[in-house]
């Protein structure tokens, strides 16, 4: 009788983290913002900050630079639909870019309390809010986006 009642309480205070804490689905798309139409995007497979002021044309453009997946959810690797194929990772010369295939450090998503922050394990090093590298937290809002055709 004691355990179900521990149960009953460890999975309702899983609940209430979790809703305070930031949650992405693997099956769901979503851009990262830093503002109403600042978003992190791939060009030429670097993560920079590019101004989008058209949300709606992020989806009628199929632009797969601005599109991340979290396949691992919180934790877990991040994919931009640019190299979907690929991880987000830092390459040796410092940059964030979306092709890494193994000759870089894979990136994972942590959960920033209310957005993500996009880190490169041991969490030393992570993307700046202007999408370059940066050893302080930045915390990016998450907004899903309906995933791109590939």
């Amino acid at each position: 009788m004691h355990s179900r009642h521990v149960i009953a309480l460890s999975a309702a205070l899983l609940g209430a983290v979790g809703a305070i804490g930031a949650s992405v689905d693997p099956f769901k798309c979503y851009t990262l913002t830093t503002g109403d139409s600042n978003y992190l995007d791939s060009k030429d497979s670097v993560l920079n900050v590019e101004n989008h002021p058209d949300r709606q044309a992020l989806t009628d453009d199929n632009d797969k630079g601005v599109s991340f997946r979290f396949p691992g959810g919180i934790g877990g690797s991040v994919v931009c639909q640019a190299h979907n194929d690929h991880q987000v990772g830092l390459a040796d010369n410092g940059k964030w870019r979306t092709d890494n295939g193994g000759d870089g450090w894979p990136a994972k998503v942590l959960d920033g309390g209310h957005g993500v922050i996009i880190a490169n394990p041991p969490e030393t090093r992570y993307i700046s809010g202007t999408g370059g590298l940066t050893e302080e937290k930045f915390v990016w809002e998450v907004k899903e986006i309906p995933c791109m055709k590939l």
